[in-house]
């Protein structure tokens, strides 16, 4: 009868570290699955740039329009019309 109890209690054991461990799982994957960013900016290597660092630049008062595209397409962002529509949007002009 001891023996019975025994295993009985191991199973109940055995089922609670499998349970928990299924639960940890399935949140490890939501957090492993997250979608990509789709709407970072990247420069033609692929490397994110960081648009505060953009933003600066953008709404810089000591730059004129030219040392502000300079600046920007030294960042890598080489699309004319992205950076007319950044500085536009971010430089306030």
């Amino acid at each position: 009868m001891e023996m019975l109890i025994v295993k009985n209690v191991r199973r109940k054991a055995v089922n609670r570290v499998l349970v928990l461990l299924s639960v940890l799982g399935l949140f490890s994957l939501g957090f492993l699955c997250q979608p990509p960013y789709r709407y970072v900016l990247r420069d033609a290597d692929g490397q994110s740039i960081e648009i505060t660092a953009v933003a600066e630049i953008a709404s810089d008062p000591d730059l004129s329009q030219d040392e502000k595209r300079d600046a920007l397409r030294d960042m890598g962002i080489e699309d004319e019309l992205l950076i007319d529509l950044l500085l536009r949007d971010l430089g306030g002009g």
